[in-house]
């Protein structure tokens, strides 16, 4: 019983924390708060290497930027025309 008990917090912590991580990159929070605890190494690996995503049209950001430059263009050609 302890044994799950343990198993059970280790994967509540680890998908908290990777699910927080996945948000704040603009990723899908449940997914990576479900199966990430599963492959914890990976999860790191492929969270640490990923690009923050655009948060109106998922395309990759640059660092310290807030929107795309797509979607910079956009937003000033409405506002021109």
């Amino acid at each position: 019983m302890i044994p799950l008990l343990v198993f059970l917090c280790w994967w509540l912590v680890f998908g908290f924390l990777l699910s927080w991580w996945a948000g704040k990159k603009n990723r899908n929070r449940i997914a990576w708060g479900l199966v990430g605890p599963a492959f914890v190494p990976a999860s790191l690996i492929v969270l640490g290497f990923s690009s923050t995503l655009c948060p109106s049209c998922r395309s990759p950001l640059a660092k310290g930027d807030s929107t795309c430059v797509r979607c910079q263009q956009k937003d000033t050609n409405e506002k021109e025309g």
